[in-house]
């Protein structure tokens, strides 16, 4: 689960600087962003994470990300607080909606995959990658910021939109 992961990267950003200011991810079902939060929570820390909606607007989506938090929770015995402050949520890289790529989805998967050899499938990850590159360009964090992005795969798009990513690589 993302609880351990997060116990993961706790344990693994110790002998460095520290854990991550921030975690940016994309946020599809909840699952993933509760089991970060909880683990942040249950640690203590000063991290947020933010989810990038895939499929739902914030307003909808944020009671489904608190109530799987609050189930995590409970089912793993913590008593922990979750506040909406601590529900972050962008709706505004959706694009056409779950499943639907735009041109920027399209630039964003083509420039990372020629810059960084970074595959990214359109559903998801590369939703993600938009939303932090664009709240990078806006100052949405600062500089002294450290911000960890976590790839959560999104192989089974690759098959279902393999035609449409290859050409989206044309040329690169």
């Amino acid at each position: 689960s993302y609880f351990q992961a997060m116990l993961e990267i706790y344990e693994q950003t110790a002998g460095l600087e520290g854990p991550p200011d921030w975690i940016v991810i994309a946020s599809g079902s909840g699952g993933t962003q509760a089991g970060l939060l909880a683990g942040v929570k249950a640690l203590g820390l000063k991290t947020r994470v933010a989810g990038i909606c895939v499929s739902d607007l914030k307003e909808e989506f944020s009671p489904a990300v608190k109530q799987i938090t609050l189930d995590l929770v409970k089912t793993l015995g913590l008593d922990l607080q979750i506040d909406k402050d601590d529900l972050i949520l962008f709706d505004q890289y959706l694009g056409a909606g779950y499943g639907r790529i735009t041109a920027e989805i399209a630039g964003v998967i083509r420039e990372l995959f020629k810059e960084e050899a970074l595959i990214l499938d359109p559903v998801y990850t590369a939703k993600a990658m938009l939303g932090l590159i664009d709240l990078v360009k806006h100052n949405y964090f600062s500089s002294a910021e450290k911000i960890l992005f976590i790839h959560t795969g999104g192989t089974p798009a690759l098959f279902a939109f393999k035609d449409y990513i290859m050409s989206c690589l044309a040329g690169c």
